[in-house]
């Protein structure tokens, strides 16, 4: 396959670290509240951005903001009060310019208050200015006693039009799991709970639907007995119904922290960690790639460019590796801890099997500056990752990640395509007009670029042809399709609503 690598060449913004990328554009967005955060992203239909985060310093509103394509705010729409703190937000495009917010929010004001499932749902129009705007529809603030969540840690996904809570409670002798299955607008159905290990201390950090059903939950498991140097991984698979499948433990010699997990399509997956350094001061960002029982370990990566190195997540680049944003700091003798205004943002491209293509460091001087989240836009090859700076502002940093926008750039000539339905319910057909074609191949990543589906077809003869692909049993979604005719291929998004 013969590809060509383009290079777009901008005004040094940032010091980068490799030449194998180059930041497209970036973009700091101020508030009032000096406190606002992005912590979660995904693209909507038409190509721009949703980012939601919180706002205050409190962290006490949680915010939706679309951006377009280029990085520009183009509107944002606000959720909470000022007594109820949010966390843990995240956006789900549920229709074509409709989107659902998705976070915790506290019953009242006090960290020790036990928390909810809050729902927001909105829609964009254009307004008489042709210019985008959001108006809000539905609201869920009422906080149900049936949805109380005492535990410590919770975690939050999606299934279709439901929505699956998870939450840790080790405040008692005997700590437990409970899983809460509820309606899109965060009405109680039924729950399950597991009795965990009275001697072991929990943090759950992530809960993934699993495309085949059940759901893999990630976190901390350290003995009570142990001291800071004991703070091993765990992962557990439930069943549908919640109940056990497996469990493992991946002890470490020091601390660690778990960051994000993220499925494979053949059933693998990566857990992401922050592990403390054994003998150095400072941190290191682990990697483990485990096979679909959980004890295969097919391999381990470590990365680190400072003393101290923190991972926030990591997204997959369709089959063509991973992406890992966080930050990265020094030091300090005297304060025994990270310099004061050291903390840069750090972002890391690795291949399928770990090994790092490039990494990029950067922020303003005396300042704490971090990414926390990151989408993968492949019609153009990109990276797009979001955070927060020491100021308080938004952070957007948008990548060109080379190898992919060479295939989206092959110089092969150009066949005619449309695709229909879409949104779509259970296919996709493709009409393809222009030269014979001897390679059909079909490929669907979901948001945060994990394979979803693969096919492949024989060969088109010369003239119009059409090829469908059935896609059954997909969550109401954003996916994004790539189709490869012979030496061209072409990507664009698709919505899925069953």
């Amino acid at each position: 396959m013969k590809m060509l690598i383009c290079c777009v060449v901008l005004p040094a913004i940032f010091t980068l670290s490799l030449a194998a990328q180059s930041i497209y554009w970036q973009n700091s967005i101020v508030h009032e509240s000096e406190f606002y955060s992005g912590d979660y992203i995904t693209q909507s239909a038409d190509g721009g951005f949703l980012i939601c985060g919180s706002v205050g310093a409190g962290g006490y509103t949680a915010h939706v903001s679309k951006l377009d394509a280029g990085g520009a705010l183009e509107w944002q729409q606000y959720f909470g009060d000022s007594e109820r703190p949010v966390v843990m937000p995240t956006t789900r495009v549920i229709a074509d310019r409709r989107y659902r917010l998705l976070s915790f929010s506290r019953v009242f004001a006090s960290r020790f208050a036990p928390f909810v499932p809050m729902v927001a749902e909105l829609e964009e129009k254009q307004n008489k200015d042709g210019r985008n705007e959001a108006s809000l529809l539905s609201t869920n603030f009422d906080s149900q006693k049936a949805n109380y969540i005492w535990g410590s840690s919770a975690a939050m996904t999606t299934s279709n039009d439901a929505l699956i809570v998870a939450d840790i409670d080790d405040s008692s002798l005997m700590p437990s799991l409970t899983i809460r299955w509820l309606t899109a607008d965060a009405q109680f159905q039924s729950s399950a709970s597991i009795a965990l290990d009275p001697d072991s201390l929990y943090t759950l950090r992530s809960i993934i639907a699993q495309p085949e059903g059940g759901y893999l939950l990630a976190g901390n498991q350290s003995p009570i007995r142990a001291n800071k140097a004991g703070s091993n991984l765990f992962v557990r698979q439930l069943n549908n119904d919640g109940t056990p499948a497996w469990h493992e433990v991946y002890p470490q010699e020091n601390r660690a922290y778990a960051a994000d997990l993220l499925l494979n399509s053949d059933g693998s997956f990566l857990l992401l960690a922050e592990v403390i350094n054994a003998a150095a001061p400072g941190s290191h960002i682990e990697l483990m790639n485990i096979g679909a029982d959980g004890r295969t370990q097919h391999w381990k990566r470590s990365y680190a460019y400072r003393d101290y190195n923190h991972c926030a997540s990591i997204i997959a680049i369709g089959d063509q590796g991973y992406f890992i944003v966080g930050s990265t700091g020094f030091y300090d003798a005297e304060r025994r801890g990270e310099v004061e205004g050291s903390r840069d943002v750090l972002a890391i491209r690795i291949d399928k099997d770990g090994g790092e293509r490039w990494h990029d460091v950067f922020g303003a001087s005396d300042t704490r500056d971090m990414l926390t989240a990151a989408v993968y836009e492949p019609n153009k090859g990109q990276l797009i990752a979001t955070g927060i700076s020491e100021a308080g502002n938004l952070l957007l940093v948008a990548y060109n990640d080379f190898v992919s926008v060479g295939i989206a750039n092959n110089a092969a000539p150009r066949r005619k395509l449309s695709v229909g339905p879409n949104p779509f319910k259970n296919f996709v057909t493709f009409q393809v007009d222009g030269l014979s074609v001897n390679t059909v191949r079909f490929a669907l990543y979901d948001e945060r670029g994990a394979k979803v589906h693969v096919a492949a077809a024989g060969s088109i003869s010369r003239g119009k042809r059409s090829i469908s692909v059935q896609l059954d049993n997909l969550p109401r979604a954003v996916y994004y399709y790539e189709l490869q005719l012979d030496d061209q291929r072409s990507y664009g998004s698709l919505l899925c609503r069953p």
